[in-house]
């Protein structure tokens, strides 16, 4: 059994933490008067800041009114010379319309007679040109049959070459084949196996021709009948050499997939071994777990109403975030929306003085991208100090007596920055 725990020990545990409790919630107190003591400080820093760059742009707006006054006159003398010089300018071109009228003249007669020649002169190309062609023609026809004569001549001696070939070529055959017959005549010995015969009769030992035709193609018969068969016998080799190679790496593949069907089974039994141990190490830790989970419970009251507590401080601390983003986004605006007006009025001037259109990298005009100032930076974080200090220390929410401006519900309104005057015409 467990040992109960004395009552006087809990109480007096208990006094411990509440003066701990009561420790830190002054502590609490006194950085919350801090910060707002600190950032009332730097609001009227800003403030006093902002009332000086206002009266010096109040002093800017005088002297951009007196310099369009001054620009205003130096406009009036301006009209006034422009108006000379465009009567003079006018003058000008009168006289310049004038001289260009007797050009366009001059220069319309030199065409009409630049065209009249121009024509002439195509004419005799024209008839150049025909004539050319005429004789193209008929040089193109003499060549054409001379060309086709010259073909006809190449292709009758061809003929002729060809035919004396086969004339000298069929008498050599014939020679060849009559003395073989003549030396072949006497003997009785038997014909070897294979040897083709034919039957000759009177017309075919009269005609040499045609035996010698017969016997040559008896022999490319023959001939493409071997190739064939031998052709056959390698490709027939081949398939049983790729026949005994494909039954080698068969027998090669069955022993690999019989070690690695062994090697499966072993690991398949380590695998088990291993998810039996793994079954009972689970199954202790879920016993473990089933009694830290009571533990939990046990402690879960307790800890949700601190949860509960540090909620609602959290809530509070984004609310005085919320608001100073806010606070600091109008006066981002504010600002900008100034440097954007005081960059017109700089650049409307500045064309009045130089007369015409200015090079962007000569006019001075706000910068979009502002990086935001380090007072707003330090502000920030410090309170994210703040917060992080609050956190951490796990205290109770405050009552808003002691936050005067941390409440989401604030009779006090929103501080204004630089409030614009009513705008002047410069």
């Amino acid at each position: 059994m467990a040992h109960e725990p004395d009552p006087a020990d809990l109480l007096r545990d208990a006094h411990f933490l509440r003066e701990a409790a009561a420790k830190d919630r002054a502590r609490a107190r006194k950085l919350a008067v801090r910060f707002a003591r600190r950032v009332r400080e730097k609001w009227s820093a800003v403030r006093a800041d902002l009332l000086a760059r206002r009266a010096e742009l109040d002093e800017a707006r005088g002297q951009l009114t007196a310099e369009a006054m001054r620009f205003q006159q130096a406009r009036s003398d301006y009209a006034g010379r422009a108006t000379e010089e465009s009567q003079r300018l006018r003058q000008e071109w009168d006289a310049l319309d004038a001289q260009r009228q007797r050009l366009h003249a001059e220069w319309t007669e030199m065409q009409a007679t630049v065209g009249r020649q121009e024509a002439a002169v195509a004419q005799r190309e024209a008839e150049l040109a025909a004539r050319e062609k005429e004789l193209a023609r008929g040089r193109n026809e003499l060549a054409a049959q001379a060309a086709a004569v010259r073909g006809e001549a190449a292709g009758l001696a061809a003929r002729a070459e060809n035919a004396r070939a086969v004339v000298a070529e069929l008498e050599a055959r014939r020679d060849k084949l009559h003395a073989e017959l003549l030396a072949a005549a006497p003997k009785v010995n038997p014909d070897p196996p294979g040897t083709v015969k034919f039957a000759l009769s009177r017309s075919a030992d009269q005609d040499l021709a045609d035996f010698s035709a017969a016997l040559d193609a008896e022999a490319l018969r023959l001939g493409a009948e071997r190739a064939a068969l031998t052709e056959l016998r390698a490709r027939l080799d081949r398939e049983a050499v790729d026949a005994e190679d494909q039954r080698r790496v068969l027998a090669e593949q069955f022993v690999l997939l019989a070690q690695a069907r062994g090697g499966w089974q072993e690991a398949e039994r380590r695998a088990l071994a291993d998810l039996e141990d793994l079954t009972r190490a689970l199954r202790q830790k879920e016993a473990e777990s089933a009694a830290r989970d009571e533990w939990l419970v046990r402690s879960d009251a307790r800890r949700r109403e601190e949860g509960y507590d540090l909620w609602q401080l959290r809530l509070r601390l984004e609310a005085w975030q919320s608001k100073l983003v806010a606070t600091e986004r109008r006066w981002h605006a504010e600002r900008e929306a100034r440097d954007a007006e005081y960059a017109r009025r700089l650049h409307a001037l500045l064309e009045r003085e130089h007369g015409g259109e200015l090079v962007d990298d000569e006019l001075p005009v706000a910068d979009e991208a502002r990086v935001v100032p380090s007072e707003g930076t330090t502000l920030r974080d410090e309170f994210e100090r703040l917060a992080a200090v609050l956190i951490k220390a796990d205290l109770p929410e405050p009552p808003d007596s002691q936050l005067p401006w941390g409440g989401e519900e604030s009779d006090e309104p929103p501080p204004t920055i630089l409030p614009f005057p009513d705008r002047r015409a410069a």
